[in-house]
């Protein structure tokens, strides 16, 4: 079957590669669209001949395509696509129609671009967000998350076009994914919309919960003379594990909860924080002045204390959280106040090898951060088995004997 169509087109050349910039309807494109993978040659390339990564299925069900399927706002950037025959294209500049128009426009290279016959395109930029666009549009997903949306096959998404050349597509490729910066994280937390957690955790800064000049937003760690309290990815990650062991679990996935549940999460988490805050001693003098006047106070107080650090914050509320959600009837004040009999200074050799180094340097990780968890949870009240016990002294420890957790808090 032929499929002609033409399109609005600007010409263009950066360096040597010639391209047309255009925009088209969704639905020509995945009609148009050959995916790297499905070429017939595709598997007998070189490794230096590929110029494509493999497509994450698990990516575009879980992210992409519930976001175009489910989102009235969607907007998607250019796709870079490589025409597979360039005798199956051809472009007519507007001058070739009229001669009257006035010199400041360029009108050698507007024009037009006709694209004859299907799977004419191959996608050096932009391959998951095609599939996840026939995924939606054509309704193939078996998928509960992706609602098929013919709407989207009628939107325009703006196409960069280029001649194709195996050796330059992957040139082009790896430049563009190369030199492209992802969002740091502190960044995605302040921007993201879509993660409810992201957006609880910044109300839980704007309401002055914590004050929003205490929080480095920037970094997701802190050095000996900042004067901030936390970091927002420690906030985001203590809440998300709040949410993990609330009284009432989520209904769906935390960072995918409805407006009305993140509302109530809120309400309920401020509550939760304060809590936390007023009894734990040397957090409640931290936030006390949040001024510059209160620096200084904040400075001191990370000299010795493991509280006043993310990794020690982060594995306090992952502690507690994880108690709650063990014992969903328990007493959360009493654990607190547990919590608050703690001596956390880097001096108490309790924390050797789970939190602070033998030269008392402070140790970082995700493997840190479970170690302690899971002892702050034993110190406050967590029922383990003998062989939990045992497999969280070789965590922290290895092979050596006579190692023992820390005693509970009476």
């Amino acid at each position: 079957m032929h499929m002609s169509s033409t399109y609005p087109t600007l010409k263009g050349k950066f360096g040597s590669t010639k391209y047309y910039l255009t925009t088209m309807p969704v639905g020509d494109v995945i009609k148009r669209i050959t995916f790297p993978s499905e070429m017939s040659e595709w598997n007998d390339l070189s490794i230096e001949e590929k110029y494509q990564r493999n497509i994450s299925i698990k990516r575009i069900k879980n992210e992409i395509a519930p976001y175009f399927a489910n989102n009235t706002d969607r907007f998607s950037g250019s796709l870079i696509l490589a025409i597979k025959d360039r005798k199956n294209i051809s472009f007519e500049a507007v001058s070739k129609f009229t001669n009257n128009l006035p010199s400041a426009y360029d009108s050698e290279n507007m024009g037009f671009l006709t694209i004859r016959n299907e799977e004419m395109f191959i996608p050096l930029d932009g391959q998951h967000r095609v599939k996840a666009f026939k995924m939606v549009v054509e309704g193939n997903s078996d998928e509960p998350q992706i609602l098929p949306n013919s709407k989207l096959g009628n939107d325009y998404v703006s196409a960069i076009i280029i001649e194709f050349d195996k050796f330059k597509s992957r040139y082009i490729f790896n430049k563009i994914n190369k030199y492209a910066k992802p969002t740091m994280k502190g960044d995605k937390l302040i921007t993201d919309d879509d993660d409810a957690v992201a957006i609880i955790s910044r109300e839980l800064v704007t309401s002055g919960v914590i004050p929003e000049r205490l929080v480095n937003t920037q970094s997701n760690s802190l050095s000996k003379k900042s004067f901030q309290f936390t970091t927002l990815g420690t906030i985001y990650e203590a809440t998300m594990a709040l949410i993990n062991g609330a009284k009432v679990p989520c209904a769906t996935k935390p960072s995918n909860m409805p407006e009305s549940e993140r509302k109530k999460q809120t309400a309920d988490l401020t509550k939760e924080w304060k809590m936390l805050i007023s009894e734990i001693n040397t957090w409640s003098k931290m936030i006390k002045d949040p001024s510059e006047k209160g620096d200084a106070n904040r400075i001191k107080i990370r000299k010795t204390s493991l509280l006043a650090w993310p990794v020690g914050q982060r594995s306090l509320i992952k502690g507690y959280a994880f108690v709650c959600q063990r014992k969903r009837n328990t007493d959360r004040k009493a654990l607190i106040k547990k919590i608050a009999k703690i001596n956390w200074n880097f001096s108490n050799r309790v924390w050797e090898s789970i939190l602070v180094q033998p030269n008392k340097r402070i140790m970082y990780g995700k493997p840190v951060v479970n170690n302690a968890t899971k002892v702050i949870a034993h110190m406050i009240g967590a029922d383990f088995t003998e062989k939990e016990k045992s497999d969280l002294l070789v965590a922290i420890y290895g092979r050596k004997r006579g190692k023992r957790l820390p005693n509970p808090i009476n």
